[in-house]
């Protein structure tokens, strides 16, 4: 997954599957000049995606998806980032 260069690095969560401990999900966000944030998705597998939105509109999705990551089985191995995005389990 390239990133661009001139991309503030906003969030990065690591998961991995507690059975299949070989699977692993890291979700990441960066903000790039123009205040435009982009979420990307990348699984061991073949799943591999991109958002854009707003800040508020990625605080929604990172929540989200770190939750259903919780809820089917997976891991938090890692977590870094701004301290907005370190709050989402609730």
């Amino acid at each position: 997954m390239a990133i661009d260069a001139g991309k503030t690095f906003i969030a990065r969560a690591i998961y991995h599957n507690k059975i299949r401990t070989d699977e692993h999900i890291t979700i990441l966000i960066y903000k790039d000049s123009q205040d435009l944030y982009e979420f990307f998705f990348d699984d061991s597998g073949s799943t591999h995606y991109r958002l854009d939105g707003t800040r508020d509109y990625m605080l929604s999705t990172w929540g989200e998806r770190n939750r259903e990551l919780v809820k089917n089985g997976y891991l938090r191995d890692n977590l870094t980032g701004e301290n907005e995005f370190q709050q989402f389990i609730t």
